[in-house]
């Protein structure tokens, strides 16, 4: 499975010129989702820019990818990574950590330009785009 991060469904959204790469992500045969974090990041980022045009396509949007929710077992993964990389000296954001908490947990990949924050995530399988 592959699990979309907020800067790739950003540029999805804004029909960035990157189509060739978004295409060849998604007409992968792997399984194509995001997590509840995610969507939250992009449906307030369009609440943000005010546009009810953009709002609309962004929630049409969600309406149509397999969305990964936050359970009990990605809150005890989530507390390893972050202690983890507190104790190495390279914490990341919390959103982040649990992002890779739901990846790990359903042996996903994260798709992303972040790598700077999730490369140094132990078991987390790294997709740059």
């Amino acid at each position: 499975m592959k699990v979309l991060d907020t800067d790739f469904l950003i540029a999805v959204l804004e029909n960035d010129d990157i189509k060739e790469e978004i295409e060849h992500i998604l007409a992968s045969n792997e399984t194509i989702a995001t997590t509840v974090f995610n969507i939250q990041e992009i449906l307030y980022g369009t609440m943000i820019s005010g546009s009810k045009r953009n709002f609309e396509k962004t929630m049409e949007f969600v309406k149509s990818i397999k969305i990964l929710e936050y359970k009990k077992e990605n809150s005890i993964e989530a507390s390893r990574i972050r202690y983890y990389l507190r104790k190495k000296g390279v914490p990341i954001g919390l959103m982040d950590t649990m992002i890779a908490a739901i990846c790990i947990s359903n042996a996903a990949s994260i798709v992303t330009r972040n790598e700077k924050h999730f490369n140094s995530v132990p078991g987390l399988v790294v997709e740059k785009w």
